[in-house]
């Protein structure tokens, strides 16, 4: 694992961008709502005003919901991440599977008790440097899983039991989409793509009117990185190699997590900024 330091890089609590006066999404001028780069309840600050309409805020909030309230719920709950209803109505106990011999059970736990286990997708390379590889939907290679609260194995013993496994109540995809918009929404915040010139490729993914997420969002191999007392990064690089614009996103960037890559363009198509994010935690 490695630790990056790079003081250059903005460190934002929070800032109000300049708007766009449209919808980033789908260009439209009316009922334009503010847009939270990072979702509100993943303790999001950064806000591009004037910037997605009532029909795109309502696609794109719906995303991020089924992740906030799935398997981020956990979490968010226990770091006391941010919420509009300051997660009230959020379970004070949640469900784990437990093996005993040949049967399964639920049973529920409080969250001082709860072995939170938040699972990472690893995601192939974005089908469109695979072109030939690619056909639709994501490429999911497997999980990485990063433990919270106690540890899993002595949650096991207390409960004298085989095997514990915690479910996972959201799908790969919307977790997919949710990064996308991060990236892009940065992006346009940023400067880096400008939405009156076009949208990228990747927002009609976004939007439910394509099924090719995984043709812009994967993994590139590169060191793990580990920010001390950062929650978030969010970054927008050129890659020469490829003439590509790509947004990266980390989530939990002070636990070591996987960072995704977000294909936003040709670098022929868009002016680019070499301004990236950390969100401080806290």
């Amino acid at each position: 694992m490695e630790e990056r330091n790079e003081p250059n890089i903005p460190r934002l609590d929070r800032h109000r961008f300049d708007g766009v006066g449209q919808c980033i999404y789908c260009g439209e001028t009316d009922d334009l709502r503010d847009e939270h780069i990072v979702p509100y309840g993943l303790g999001g600050n950064l806000v591009l005003p004037d910037s997605s309409c009532g029909a795109c805020a309502e696609i794109t909030s719906r995303i991020e919901l089924k992740v906030l309230r799935g398997s981020f719920r956990p979490i968010r709950v226990m770091r006391g991440i941010q919420s509009r209803r300051k997660h009230r109505g959020a379970p004070t106990k949640l469900p784990l599977q437990v093996r005993y011999g040949d049967e399964w059970e639920t049973i529920e736990l409080p969250h001082h008790e709860y072995p939170l286990l938040l699972h990472f997708l690893v995601y192939d390379l974005p089908g469109c440097l695979e072109p030939e590889a690619y056909t639709e939907g994501l490429r999911v290679r497997g999980h990485l899983t990063y433990s919270f609260g106690p540890r899993p194995e002595q949650v096991v013993k207390d409960l004298g039991a085989d095997e514990i496994r915690v479910s996972q109540t959201d799908g790969p995809s919307e977790f997919a989409k949710m990064t996308a918009k991060v990236a892009y929404s940065m992006a346009v915040a940023s400067g880096a793509v400008d939405p009156r010139r076009g949208r990228p490729e990747v927002v009609r993914s976004v939007l439910g009117e394509l099924n090719e997420i995984g043709r812009w969002v994967g993994m590139v191999s590169r060191p793990r990185q580990w920010i001390r007392d950062v929650l978030h990064y969010v970054g927008i690089k050129r890659d020469r190699e490829h003439n590509l614009l790509i947004g990266e996103v980390q989530y939990l960037t002070d636990t070591g997590t996987p960072t995704y890559s977000v294909v936003l363009g040709t670098l022929d198509d868009v002016y680019v900024t070499d301004l990236a994010l950390r969100t401080p935690s806290g």
